[in-house]
């Protein structure tokens, strides 16, 4: 048994992805166990995944196909493949021993989905850019179908340059390969990309657009990187369609993955958004659009929590705003705050009037 294997079966570490996954309230999968099952005998399930991980007895379930939308009173679906409870906290262990390998290979630019990163410090990555840098040509992109197209035969050669241990490589190629069946019983294969929803999906997806991250910062394009979203500044629109050029070629040739459609490079005075942010005329605010998803947000909230018992009703509001609040409260003009806040108000009153009536 390999060292790394070795770590991912011991029950100290099973039981710490146990304590992970239950935090996260995770949705069960095709098995239809949830967290309060699991969590009535925790010590004994964690043994037994232990000893069936250790003599090669542990298999996983299929992904249970869903879809869900994309924001909250969107239309528009995201497909999601979740893991059985079980098969998360597998995963979970195996994402706790290898993740700080491929954190120390790691470029800055990439933010998404990584320890003490995050979509803030991004967008202050863009504004030190702009400001100290004088990069004012900017290209904002995304790849289509991102975790739907990742070529499986390039993700393990990368995985591989700094994974070596077989039962660590098997698992991961059961979780990646790993059909979906949905809510009727049809059956999906997966012939390539990673399903969201996976624990290890987003470890994935960093592993594979790493030597993007590596090609681009040796081109001395000023990327910023979160997931499949990423921005290039530029000094000027020379060196700004160059870096469009050398960015599709790169994508295209060596990840056989190509951007959506409707990017554009623009001049900082014409403004642009990037990770629901707004920057123009050295100012930045909250995207307009991206007001809309908050304050329906703030909405769904009040009238989701409408029949809960007060005090949980008003713990589950206070928790959004404070969410909101903390998020956005560094970079948001003051008056943009006041206005999510405001709204929040007239939501709270409006359902406990509702309520005494």
């Amino acid at each position: 048994m390999g060292l790394l294997f070795n770590q991912v079966c011991n029950p100290d570490n099973l039981l710490m992805a146990w304590q992970q996954v239950r935090k996260k309230g995770s949705a069960g999968g095709i098995d239809g166990q949830d967290i309060a099952e699991i969590d009535q005998s925790s010590s004994k399930y964690i043994k037994d995944l232990s000893i069936e991980l250790a003599y090669g007895q542990y298999n996983p379930e299929p992904y249970y196909k869903i879809e869900v939308p994309k924001r909250i009173g969107s239309p528009e679906k995201r497909t999601l493949g979740l893991p059985t409870i079980k098969d998360k906290i597998a995963q979970q262990s195996v994402r706790n021993v290898i993740e700080p390998i491929f954190e120390d290979m790691f470029l800055d630019i990439s933010y998404g989905y990584r320890p003490n990163k995050g979509p803030l410090k991004a967008i202050k990555r863009v504004r030190h850019m702009i400001t100290a840098e004088k990069r004012h040509w900017v290209t904002v992109c995304d790849i289509d179908k991102f975790f739907d197209t990742l070529n499986h035969e390039k993700l393990f050669n990368l995985i591989e340059e700094k994974i070596q241990e077989k039962e660590i490589l098997q698992l991961l190629n059961l979780w990646v390969k790993m059909g979906n069946v949905d809510k009727h019983g049809r059956w999906t294969d997966r012939e390539m990309g990673v399903p969201q929803g996976g624990i290890l999906s987003p470890l994935m997806s960093n592993i594979y657009l790493h030597p993007f991250d590596v090609y681009m910062t040796q081109k001395m394009h000023g990327m910023v990187r979160y997931c499949d979203d990423f921005i290039i500044l530029s000094r000027d629109e020379q060196t700004a369609q160059q870096a469009l050029t050398d960015c599709q070629d790169f994508l295209n040739r060596e990840l056989r993955l190509s951007l959506n459609s409707g990017y554009e490079i623009r001049e900082l005075k014409q403004g642009f958004t990037y990770m629901g942010f707004m920057f123009k005329e050295g100012e930045i605010s909250i995207d307009n659009e991206k007001i809309k998803r908050i304050k329906t947000k703030i909405h769904f909230t009040c009238k989701n929590n409408f029949d809960k018992p007060i005090d949980v009703f008003v713990n589950q509001i206070n928790e959004v705003i404070a969410g909101l609040c903390n998020y956005y409260s560094n970079l948001a003009p003051l008056k943009q705050l006041q206005q999510i806040d405001d709204y929040s108000n007239q939501n709270y009153t409006s359902i406990s009037d509702s309520r005494r009536n």
